[in-house]
């Protein structure tokens, strides 16, 4: 059985994403997750990891949302070090 991927926004503050696999990267203006649909981009101010992994694949993250963006390639973005020198 497949992973179901969710997203569910409570006004622009409380957010509970489901169909996670990992955190790529979190700081409080940008979070990184590898998701079952791909890499999900969440950008904002103040952002919170709340709950992470509690319940299996679900994380729940506060803050002000100002962005989401999915990149269509679903394989595990790598954003290290030796690649952003390089961009």
């Amino acid at each position: 059985m497949s992973k179901v991927h969710i997203l569910s926004l409570e006004g622009r503050n409380k957010l509970t994403v489901s169909g996670v696999n990992e955190i790529l990267s979190a700081t409080e203006e940008q979070i990184l997750l590898y998701t079952v649909c791909g890499n999900l981009k969440i950008k904002g101010d103040g952002l919170t990891l709340v709950s992470a992994f509690s319940d299996g694949d679900r994380l729940q993250i506060e803050g002000h949302f100002t962005l989401f963006s999915y990149d269509d390639n679903k394989e595990k973005a790598v954003d290290n070090f030796i690649t952003r020198i390089f961009r």
